[in-house]
């Protein structure tokens, strides 16, 4: 397991470098952002921190789209070249959910120094503190766990659907996400508050949730781990 973990990181050295340079670019761009629309609006009085979520969400972005060519490539090559299926698969969600930890211990990083940059740039203006009460709602831990374990298995198993059933899994991928937003976008501002608000109030309905994700995150492990076992090498 040691030596097949190696071997991944070398092979997604590259990956690594272009998310973490990808993230500290969109950050500084972040931060530009926001002092502009400080600077040029004469009715601000407060601000927020920007730089940090948008680099995040790029990252995850991007991250996500890479984990699922590289599992696609990488499963194939590897197999081909003489690896165990179950090794390959495990080492690869390893590492896959160390580098999600490396990039969220990179945006707390990010938040701590954008905070205190905001306190001496933008002095006389309020903070708005938002994105702490929204982890306190759901819980710092929560959120991390389901960054860190969850992006990770989903890519896979897109992948994994993918080299079973070619690109049709992409079109209903999309499907699904269209009907999503064409009956989510009848939700106006008020019913989606109080959906959200009866989500986070409820201890039922948030138990009930995270039932419903390990059974999701469960079945999609196992579904990944059976349909990998047996997938059609192809020799390179």
């Amino acid at each position: 397991m040691k030596r097949a973990l190696i071997s991944q990181m070398k092979t997604k050295k590259s990956n690594i470098i272009v998310i973490a340079v990808t993230m500290i670019i969109v950050y500084i761009v972040g931060i530009a952002l926001i002092g502009m629309l400080v600077n040029f609006d004469d009715t601000a009085t407060r601000y927020i921190v920007v730089g940090t979520p948008m680099a995040l969400g790029i990252g995850l972005f991007a991250n996500f789209f890479m984990i699922i060519g590289n599992y696609i490539e990488g499963f194939q090559t590897g197999i081909a070249m003489g690896r165990t299926r179950k090794t390959y698969i495990i080492a690869n969600y390893i590492l896959e959910c160390l580098i999600m930890l490396g990039m969220t211990l990179i945006t707390v990083i990010m938040y701590f120094v954008e905070k205190a940059l905001g306190k001496v740039i933008y002095v006389g203006y309020e903070y708005n503190s938002i994105y702490e009460e929204i982890f306190s709602d759901f819980g710092y831990i929560g959120i991390v766990a389901i960054i860190i374990l969850v992006i990770p298995i989903t890519a896979m198993f897109i992948a994994t659907l993918y080299q079973k059933f070619g690109k049709i899994i992409f079109w209903i991928i999309w499907g699904a996400y269209m009907i999503f937003m064409m009956f989510g976008g009848r939700l106006d501002a008020v019913n989606f508050q109080n959906i959200t608000n009866l989500i986070l109030t409820s201890g039922v309905m948030k138990i009930m949730i995270g039932v419903a994700l390990v059974a999701i995150v469960l079945g999609m492990a196992v579904t990944t781990m059976s349909l990998s076992l047996k997938q059609e090498v192809k020799n390179y």
